[in-house]
């Protein structure tokens, strides 16, 4: 067992991500893009929540919940935008809560193991409620190696999907079908950390499941996690930190910036002009067709469907440390270190 500071961690990781495939349609009469469309953003006004001088790694948004994770072993819930929160977890209050997994009242919580202040240990926790946070129990057995830790969370029907970061190889991929009671092994090799999942569209009727892998690309499975095959044709860099879909999309954030496929990783390019070069990309949000991206201690970029070009959008982020992101319509939050949670409210054309 190795003891670490949280702030100075920097693991390899896993990222997942799913893609569904487009609807076939009759050939429909062109319409104008003001009419229907991606809404074009233009910046993003920010204000601190009440969430205030707390280390937020881990934010997931359901209707009108928004659910924010801290490294000390809190998991906090907002039903009214984060004007006011309240403390889900005395149940997981002994690990980090680095991921966040919900679907209506289930909540799987990911992370690692707290042994004192600022102190972390290499062991993978998890914890899972039923009622909405209320009650919660250990659902870890199974899950990981020592040396691990879980990184990222993707809910996908019946399956719940965990990414373990980790050294000596020993991070990888794993499968829940009963809400954390059974894990089961996916790695696509042994790699040493799995930091990042995502989801997005189907492909002849199966599930395209994507993995990011801090020190080997991006990997793809079509049969639920069974096979994997490497995808990283025009990836320049294969230290993936973030992973993020949508039904057209999918952006790898590394230590590199950002690079974009748009047929299922098939073939990727990059995208990092306005971006310092070589920048590590922490967290990626997308949201019909607006792509928000958070530099390393760089607040938050946009970049637009009609933009060749990244730009800043930090107008009132005073802290520009951010670890997670989460978007949820007109809205945009951040996850900071010790900083809380911003809310965003993203301006269109």
């Amino acid at each position: 067992m190795f003891e670490r500071e949280w702030a100075m961690k920097r693991p390899t990781m896993f990222s997942l991500c799913l893609l569904l495939p487009l609807l076939a349609c009759k050939k429909a009469q062109p319409v104008q893009p003001e009419e229907f469309g991606p809404q074009i953003a233009t910046s993003v006004i920010w204000e601190r929540t009440s969430l205030d001088s707390v280390t937020v790694t881990a934010l997931a948004v359901s209707g009108t919940n928004l659910y924010a994770g801290s490294n000390g072993g809190l998991i906090f819930l907002s039903t009214d935008g984060g004007a006011s929160w309240r403390v889900l977890s005395p149940g997981v209050a002994n690990f980090s809560v680095i991921a966040l997994a919900v679907s209506g009242e289930n909540i799987i919580a990911g992370g690692d193991i707290i042994v004192g202040p600022g102190l972390h240990r290499f062991d993978p926790a998890a914890a899972f409620s039923s009622d909405g946070g209320s009650t919660w129990a250990d659902v870890d057995s199974g899950l990981g190696r020592d040396n691990t830790w879980v990184t990222s969370l993707a809910w996908v029907g019946d399956y719940v999907y965990a990414g373990l970061g980790g050294y000596y190889a020993d991070g990888g991929v794993y499968m829940t079908r009963d809400n954390g009671a059974h894990w089961s092994e996916l790695s696509p090799g042994s790699y040493e950390g799995a930091h990042f999942l995502a989801v997005g569209p189907k492909e002849a009727g199966s599930i395209n499941l994507f993995v990011g892998i801090s020190s080997g690309g991006v990997y793809r499975s079509t049969d639920n996690g069974t096979s994997w095959t490497a995808v990283n044709s025009g990836l320049a860099n294969l230290q993936v930190r973030s992973l993020v879909a949508s039904a057209t999309d999918l952006l790898a954030g590394t230590d590199g910036g950002v690079f974009h496929s748009a047929n299922n990783a098939f073939t990727w390019s990059s995208l990092n002009k306005g971006l310092t070069a070589n920048q590590t990309i922490e967290s990626l949000a997308l949201s019909d067709g607006n792509s928000f991206g958070a530099p390393y201690y760089g607040g938050i970029f946009l970049l637009t469907a009609k933009d060749t070009s990244w730009r800043a959008v930090n107008n009132g982020l005073t802290n520009l440390n951010v670890r997670c992101l989460a978007v949820k319509g007109r809205t945009i939050f951040a996850g900071t270190a010790g900083g809380g949670v911003f809310r965003g409210t993203i301006q269109f054309q």
